[in-house]
């Protein structure tokens, strides 16, 4: 992944972090078709980042975080 980065006087002062990253999902329990859409599981990414994610997601499948909130946005398309 290639970030922007500004210097000051050959320093780097800041990193710019994309709104939006996709990762795959390492381990979860398994995909279940549920009536409550709000129905949330916890799913560990590729990362080692530990976060919630829906009920239908499975393992290995690509998911969408908010980097600002480390929170699941939505499924990712297979690439």
């Amino acid at each position: 992944m290639f970030l922007p980065v500004e210097f000051n006087e050959s320093r780097p002062v800041h990193v710019r972090f994309p709104e939006v990253i996709s990762l795959r999902v390492a381990s979860t329990g398994p995909a279940q078709a549920h009536k409550d859409t709000s129905a949330m599981k916890s799913a560990v990414l590729e990362n080692g980042l530990e976060i919630l994610v829906p009920l239908f997601i499975k393992e290995g499948e690509p998911v969408r975080i908010d980097t600002s909130t480390k929170k699941y946005r939505e499924r990712a398309r297979e690439s």
